[in-house]
């Protein structure tokens, strides 16, 4: 049996272990019970194995057991009791704290038995609990009511080496006085070590005492809190960094709340907790506006955009709006303040975005990779110049110029260190290393070096799994998924890929779910699953549109204009590839012209001519840039429809010469169909 309590105060990533528990235990022997105030949500009703009892007021009868074992069974209490019931409409807190509130009046005495001191008809009693609960508070002495404020304002629990900071009574004063709010069950002891504390054993009773206050001394006291609290655990101040930001936030210091949210916000973003950062960043972002606009607030703003940015970048797609004036706004204010580092950072963000935009935004990336690497080497800071070696390289391959992108993406594997660069995977929203060296796969891959780019993925994707970082595990997987259909290893690809959707759904990092959902749809297509695998790469096609992701778009559209064309569905594969055609990059320009010229010949009347003319089109450009692979991939289509026009010599020669130019990758799905084909021409 698992039990959880109150979780209208649950944190993000203990919600996240509670999602996954859920998740686990339908089929487990395990009882999961939870409870919490109306105000909370959560998404699990839809879930067979859950059941929701609403924890109504106590009945009549329930009612009367509860006062008969808090006053006895006399009979002459019962008229006391159905008044207590009535009024407090079986609220059992309610009626607990009207008991208790009884006995301090001295309406009720206990001399070895309950008694009424008074009668029935002279005892008045509130009709909200609150009420009571401010009358009790307001009987205390009047050292004991002030402690008890000071320990409202701490929070619902609070150490005691805390409180003897804060409240300055000697200590055995202090543990007498609390002893005292112990009797009246105000708080209770949570034996723990080092240190005891102390816990409200009420929501209402802390609330309560809070609001008693005066706002001035509330302030003051946040304000003292925080600062104990700094003195206390400064050796651990990282495990106080939310408590800080509350105590400094209610004490109307903006300055330090939101320095300590910022701080949250990039611990939380380094254990992959996007959801926790973005809340706390945002919240830093908000106090600033009270501060004065001058260098020392534009600072404190940098650091949070750029930690915003990180967190964007792993819950949106590369060029949402969002993303792009977080980093906007990052470099307006580096260029400020003169702070080359994170201006760097600005600019590399704003390349990825640009990159992001397809044939759109490519010029202007290639400018500002351009723009990063020339500030990189002007610092000689080997981590600025990794990072710019690596967009000088996406941008290189996505215009086609592999060899080059082969080469900046070395640079970047060359200045890697794990022990030193692990971390910033935090900056820039991945993994460096991980990214860099997948990308070499695939460009070793189209070169025609295809061990090589089996040999390189194996070791990234244990790197990756070994790394943890989730957004870059995630994007590790679906990026083996989708590396995998070149070997046709369909069923490799569909586990990958689903796996990569689910971290990804776990962290809501919503472009490589999507990805991963059109990966894992082209697998179930080519093993027979034609319907579903088709909904699932629509669906991820629609979704890519929505978030206007136009170079993903692009690429995550090929197996879906392949799968129409075969299915017949030829009109919406025109469609589809007319749109991928509009955002095409020189990287994957082949094989758009490959898809084209097959749909041409799905056509109800085929037109053979401009199919032929789309595959040379396509062994040229893969020519050009050297891109061996998908030259041997258009000459099949082309040797293909050869054959079928009665030029089988032509057919066997051309495919002859791409065949026998690799020395690699014969497991590979198309050096297979090349071999197969070349035997058949032959015969």
């Amino acid at each position: 049996m698992l039990i959880f309590e109150d979780l209208q105060w649950i944190d993000g990533e203990t919600q996240a272990l509670l999602n996954l528990l859920v998740d686990a235990i339908a089929n487990a022997r395990i009882l999961l019970l939870v409870n919490y105030r109306p105000e909370y949500r959560h998404e699990w009703g839809s879930r067979t194995h859950y059941t929701q009892l609403r924890l109504d007021p106590l009945g009549r009868e329930s009612a009367a057991e509860m006062l008969s074992a808090l006053l006895g069974d006399e009979t002459e209490l019962e008229p006391l009791k159905r008044l207590i019931a009535d009024k407090t409409e079986g609220n059992p807190f309610f009626v607990e704290e009207m008991v208790q509130a009884l006995f301090e009046q001295g309406i009720l005495v206990r001399n070895g038995r309950v008694k009424l001191s008074q009668l029935l008809a002279d005892i008045r009693i509130p009709p909200r609990v609150q009420a009571v609960l401010a009358s009790r508070i307001d009987r205390l002495a009047p050292s004991e009511k002030e402690l008890l404020q000071t320990l409202a304002v701490m929070g619902r629990e609070f150490p005691q080496e805390l409180i003897q900071r804060v409240a300055g009574i000697p200590e055995a004063e202090l543990e007498r006085m609390l002893g005292n709010l112990q009797s009246s069950e105000f708080v209770y002891e949570q034996p723990t070590f080092p240190d005891v504390e102390y816990s409200f054993k009420h929501a209402l009773t802390q609330e309560v005492a809070y609001n008693s206050m005066l706002i001035e001394r509330r302030r003051q006291l946040h304000q003292r809190i925080a600062s104990a609290i700094e003195a206390l655990f400064s050796g651990t101040i990282n495990d106080h960094l939310d408590e800080l930001a509350h105590h400094y936030r209610r004490a109307g210091n903006a300055d330090k709340a939101s320095e300590y949210l910022r701080r949250a916000g990039e611990l939380a973003l380094r254990r992959s907790a996007y959801a926790e950062a973005q809340n706390n960043l945002t919240a830093a972002l908000a106090l600033l506006k009270d501060l004065p606009d001058d260098m020392h607030r534009a600072g404190r703003e940098l650091r949070i955009q750029l930690a915003l940015g990180s967190v964007l970048t792993g819950t949106e797609s590369l060029d949402s709006p969002e993303r792009r004036r977080t980093y906007e706004r990052a470099r307006e204010l580096s260029q400020r303040i003169g702070d080359t580092n994170e201006l760097f950072r600005a600019l590399w963000n704003l390349c990825q975005s640009n990159i992001a935009q397809a044939a759109h935004g490519l010029a202007q990336a290639f400018e500002l990779a351009e723009e990063s690497l020339r500030l990189a080497e002007s610092t000689h800071d080997p981590e600025q110049l990794l990072a710019a070696h690596y967009n000088m390289g996406e941008c290189l391959w996505r215009l086609g110029r592999l060899g080059e992108a082969s080469a900046h993406y070395n640079r970047t594997l060359g200045l890697y260190d794990a022990r030193q660069h692990r971390l910033l995977a935090s900056n820039y929203g991945i993994d460096l290393w991980i990214v860099c060296s997948f990308m070499l796969s695939w460009i070793e891959l189209f070169l025609g070096r295809a061990d090589q780019a089996a040999t390189r993925t194996e070791a990234t994707l244990a790197y990756a799994r070994e790394v943890g970082h989730a957004f870059s595990l995630a994007c590790a997987m679906f990026l083996v998924a989708w590396i995998e259909r070149y070997w046709g290893r369909w069923q490799v690809q569909q586990k990958l890929a689903h796996s990569a959707d689910t971290l990804a759904a776990e962290n809501g990092f919503a472009e490589i779910s999507y990805w991963a959902r059109g990966v894992e749809g082209n697998a179930l297509f080519v093993q027979g699953q034609c319907d579903e695998g088709i909904t699932e790469m629509a669906e991820a096609v629609r979704e890519y549109r929505r978030l206007g992701a136009l170079s993903s778009l692009t690429i995550i559209s090929e197996p879906l204009i392949d799968a129409y064309t075969k299915v017949g569905q030829t009109e919406d594969a025109q469609e589809l590839l007319a749109e991928a055609m509009i955002n095409v990059q020189p990287w994957n320009e082949a094989e758009l012209l490959r898809l084209k010229g097959n749909l041409c010949l799905a056509q109800p009347v085929p037109d053979q001519r401009e199919a032929e003319s789309c595959f040379r089109r396509s062994i040229e450009v893969s020519r050009q840039q050297e891109a061996k692979f998908f030259e041997l991939r258009a000459t099949i289509c082309l040797a293909r429809l050869l054959d079928s026009q009665d030029r089988r010599e032509e057919a066997h020669a051309m495919l002859t010469d791409i065949y026998n130019w690799f020395t690699e990758g014969f497991d590979t799905a198309d050096l297979k169909d090349a071999k197969a084909l070349l035997e058949e021409l032959g015969t």
